[in-house]
Order: C-alpha cells, then sequence, then structure tokens
C-alpha cells in the first residue's frame, strides 16, 4: 500500500515513524517499541524511497503526531509532510491532540478501509486532504494479532521478514 501511495501521490520519499506508545493504548500491553521498529525496518527491507525514522522511539513521552510533525518541520526545513492514514483514522483526526495543528503543519493523504462510507467520510476540520486511488485495505493489525493468538494462519497478510519476527518473538500469543 505504502509503495502505492508513494507513486500515486508523486511523493519524495515515505517516512514511517514507530511510535514509542500511542496515546490511544496506554492502558494495553504493546510490543516493545525496539521489536516494532524492527518489524517496520523488515517490511520495508528493499522498497526504494522508504526510510524508517526513530524520532518517536527516543521520546519518554506518548508519541503525539502533532510533536512528530513539528520535529519534522525542524529536520526538513521547506518540506510540506503528507501524512497517510486509514479512512477510519481520518475519521478521527478532530479528536486527536491539537488536531488543528497536525491539519495546518500536513496534508493528509486517506486510504480506503474495510467498513467506512467513504462518500460520507469527514475530517471534521479544515485540512487538505486527498483520497487515494487504491482499493481499500483489508488488512489490519487487530485481526494479525487476533489470527495469532487464535492460532489461524496470518502468513500473506505481513512481509516474510516481520512473519519471521512475530515467530522469533512468540508475538500475539496471549
Amino acid at each position: 500500500m505504502a509503495r502505492d501511495v508513494l507513486v500515486s501521490e508523486r511523493l519524495s520519499d515515505v517516512l514511517w515513524i514507530p511510535a514509542r506508545r500511542s496515546p490511544h493504548k496506554l492502558d494495553g500491553a504493546s510490543t516493545a517499541a525496539e521489536i516494532r521498529r524492527e518489524m517496520v525496518a523488515a517490511a520495508i527491507e528493499g522498497l526504494g524511497g522508504h526510510d524508517v525514522d526513530d524520532m518517536e522511539l527516543r521520546r519518554e513521552s506518548p508519541s503525539h503526531s502533532v510533536d512528530t510533525l513539528r520535529a519534522l518541520h525542524i529536520k526538513r526545513p521547506g518540506e510540506r509532510p503528507v501524512l497517510i492514514l486509514g479512512s477510519d483514522q481520518f475519521e478521527t483526526l478532530h479528536t486527536w491532540g491539537e488536531a488543528a495543528e497536525v491539519a495546518r503543519l500536513a496534508d493528509v493523504c486517506v486510504v480506503a478501509r474495510d467498513g467506512v462510507d467513504l462518500a460520507k467520510l469527514e475530517p471534521g476540520l479544515d485540512v487538505v486532504w486527498s483520497m487515494s486511488p487504491l482499493a481499500p485495505v483489508d488488512v489490519s493489525s487487530s485481526d494479525i494479532r487476533s489470527r495469532r493468538k487464535q492460532g489461524r494462519s496470518y502468513r500473506g497478510l505481513v512481509p516474510e521478514g516481520v512473519a519471521k519476527i512475530i515467530e522469533r518473538e512468540d508475538l500475539y500469543r496471549g
């Protein structure tokens, strides 16, 4: 999906930024940040124009997109970031911390997700956004974790390098 967005949106590159801790997942257990970074790197291995940045992993606090976008403006002056979001997350954008500032700091590219009525898609705030021409994405991290917990196959839904890390670390079984 990200490879297709890179081309369809005419982006110079896609920067993958794993979160240390999502502010939406402060209560539950989470895979260690270093392992998540390793999985991202494995997922994009060999893909030109894709890179991992661990700026959020170096922060102590939960990861907030507005802080990351501010840091990107300092790190890459003169560039306008494009935040790639699934349509399910885009619908909640107005509820994010400092949502108006997020909208000021970045444009948004929305990728369709199953279960979201695209005809009624509305971010709830003033933001420059475009709809990716890609078909809806029917894979979610929740589905991968659920399949693993139930002992069902998830191979083919994640890159092979990511599957090897999941197996090696015995992730998502419990």
